[in-house]
C-alpha cells in the first residue's frame, strides 16, 4: 500500500525506501493528497453532468426525467476526471528538479512555472464550484434553499455563489489541496536524500550506456575503414569530441582557428565535412 502511494506521488520506490524519512512522509502525504484529488474531480465532473442531464422542463413547467442520466454522468465524470487528473499529475512531476545536466534555456522559468499553477488553479476552481452544486442540490432537495426549475446549470450556480458566500470557503479549502502537494515537491530538492540518490543514480546510468555504445560504435567504424585496405588506402577512424561534457553535451569545445587567408577558410570548413 505505501509502495503503491508513492507510485502515485511520481516517486520510485526502490529509490524512496533508501531515503529518509522525510523524503518518504512527503512523498506518501503528496500520493495520499493525489488520491484525494482523483476522487474530488470525479465528483465534480459527476455532478456537473449529473445537474446538466438529469431531467429537463417541458413547457408546462414539470420536469422531465432524461433517459439514463445516472449512466451519462458516470461516463463523463471518468472520462474528464481521469484527463484532469492526470494533466494535474503531469505538472506535478514535471516540477521535480533535474537530476541529469542539461543546457540552459532562455525561457523563464517565472513565466513557465506561473502558467502551470494558474492551470492547477484553474482545475481547482472548476471542480470545486460543480461540487458546491451538488452540495447545493442535495440542500434544495431537502427544502433548505429554493430551486427554480426554470433556471439554467450556470444560471443558478451563479447566483447562489452571490447569495451564499459560504460557498468560498469550499473553493478555497478545495483550491489549498490542489495546490499543497505542488508545495510539497517544490519542497524535494537536491538537499534531500532522495533526488541525491536518484541523480547519481541517473548520471551512472546514462555514462555506462555511453561507454557501451562509444565501444561498438568505434569498432563498427574501425572495421569500415578496415575495408580501404583491400584497395591499398590507408585510412584510420579518429573520434574528434565536440563537447566538454559528454554524453550530456550541455558544453560545447570553442575551436580557434586561425582565418587569416582564404585558403585557411576553406581548410576549415573541408574540415568540418
Amino acid at each position: 500500500m505505501k509502495c503503491f502511494i508513492w507510485t502515485m506521488a511520481g516517486a520510485e520506490c526502490e529509490l524512496l525506501e533508501r531515503s529518509g524519512k522525510d523524503s518518504q512522509y512527503s512523498f506518501f502525504v503528496i500520493g495520499l493528497l493525489y488520491l484525494i484529488i482523483i476522487g474530488l474531480t470525479f465528483i465534480g465532473f459527476f455532478g456537473l453532468f449529473w445537474g446538466v442531464f438529469r431531467g429537463e422542463v417541458s413547457e408546462d413547467g414539470v420536469v422531465q426525467s432524461v433517459h439514463y442520466p445516472f449512466f451519462t454522468a458516470l461516463i463523463g465524470g471518468l472520462v474528464l476526471g481521469f484527463l484532469v487528473s492526470n494533466i494535474y499529475r503531469l505538472n506535478l512531476i514535471s516540477l521535480e528538479p533535474k537530476t541529469l545536466p542539461v543546457k540552459e534555456e532562455n525561457t523563464s522559468l517565472v513565466v513557465t512555472h506561473a502558467l502551470r499553477y494558474t492551470t492547477v488553479l484553474l482545475f481547482a476552481f472548476f471542480v470545486s464550484k460543480n461540487i458546491e452544486m451538488e452540495i447545493l442540490n442535495i440542500m434544495e432537495s431537502a427544502g433548505i434553499f429554493y430551486f427554480n426549475l426554470n433556471e439554467g446549470y450556470i444560471d443558478h450556480m451563479v447566483r447562489m455563489n452571490k447569495e451564499q458566500s459560504w460557498l468560498w470557503i469550499i473553493t478555497f479549502v478545495i483550491g489549498f489541496i490542489f495546490l499543497f502537494p505542488i508545495f510539497l515537491r517544490r519542497r524535494l530538492n537536491k538537499s534531500f536524500e532522495y533526488y541525491s540518490l536518484k541523480e547519481k543514480r541517473d548520471i551512472r546510468l546514462v555514462r555506462e550506456q555511453y561507454e557501451e555504445f562509444l565501444m561498438i560504435k568505434n569498432q563498427i567504424l574501425t572495421n569500415f575503414y578496415l575495408k580501404y585496405k583491400a584497395v591499398g588506402i590507408e585510412k584510420r577512424y579518429n573520434y574528434q569530441k565536440l563537447y566538454k561534457d559528454e554524453p550530456f553535451n550541455t558544453k560545447r569545445i570553442d575551436i580557434e582557428r586561425d582565418l587569416g587567408t582564404s585558403d585557411d577558410f576553406l581548410d576549415a570548413v573541408l574540415k568540418n565535412k
